[in-house]
């Protein structure tokens, strides 16, 4: 069963079915039998009719454009690709939160500044993937933001408007100074974090470029050792937060 090139609304058979979106923000709806649904381009949904509690998720890939599989209390098995969001009896679940329980944020490199990007949104992180002649590639997920737990504190988001670069920070101090400069332009809470190490949580490393003036940041202590000792122009300003590690 296949959409067109708009937005389409499929629903399944009671056999097994392929279900695919094509182009447009799609949702597919399954039915009895074991389906797969695969959205294609665009924002696109998967429904079942059924709790969180009462599904299991198995074989994941890590990467929702490749894949992951879904059981219900039926025992029916749904493989769903391209996939951003799931909605259980309704409730709307983006595919991050289902696959790792916390925020994914997506890591992409601009192949034009040298310099990364992050987003804990699956819709921008889909359309920047899907976008043609971009200057972004995609680099999957970095590590998984905080959600609601207490002492988490709001990452803030910044665009250098004179350089298409963004700066990342949870210090409300620094927020306000930088919010005081003319070349930024402030974007909002891009995630949380932890100001703190708290249970299960890693550093999160910041390290200054001196002759780009961008920032870069990873959860990986034997990145941040390489790229500290192997090149000249970034300088070590140590842990910007802690996050949960991507295993």
């Amino acid at each position: 069963m296949a959409g067109t090139d708009g937005n389409d609304y499929l629903v399944g058979t009671y056999s097994n079915d392929y279900i695919t979106g094509k182009l447009g923000n799609d949702t597919l709806v399954g039915s009895v039998g074991n389906d797969t649904m695969d959205g294609g381009a665009g924002i696109d949904y998967a429904y079942f009719s059924v709790d969180r509690s009462k599904v299991n998720i198995i074989n994941v890939s890590r990467d929702s454009s490749l894949g992951f599989t879904l059981t219900d209390p039926l025992f029916n098995v749904t493989n769903l690709q391209n996939i951003e969001h799931v909605l259980l009896n309704g409730k709307n679940y983006d595919v991050d939160d289902l696959i790792y329980g916390h925020d994914a944020i997506h890591r992409f490199f601009n192949k034009k500044t040298g310099v990364h990007f992050y987003t804990a949104s699956i819709d921008e992180a889909t359309t920047l993937k899907e976008a043609k002649d971009s200057d972004l590639r995609y680099e999957g997920v970095s590590f998984q933001a905080s959600e609601s737990e207490t002492g988490t504190a709001n990452v803030y988001r910044f665009l250098n408007t004179s350089t298409g670069t963004h700066f990342y920070t949870s210090s409300d101090v620094e927020k306000e100074a930088v919010q005081k400069l003319s070349t930024f332009s402030y974007e909002g809470v891009a995630y949380k974090a932890f100001n703190n190490s708290s249970p299960g949580t890693s550093p999160l490393y910041r390290l200054f470029n001196t002759a780009t003036g961008a920032h870069f940041y990873t959860a990986s202590e034997a990145e941040m050792s390489t790229v500290s000792k192997t090149t000249a122009t970034y300088r070590y300003e140590g842990v910007a937060y802690w996050i949960y590690a991507t295993s």
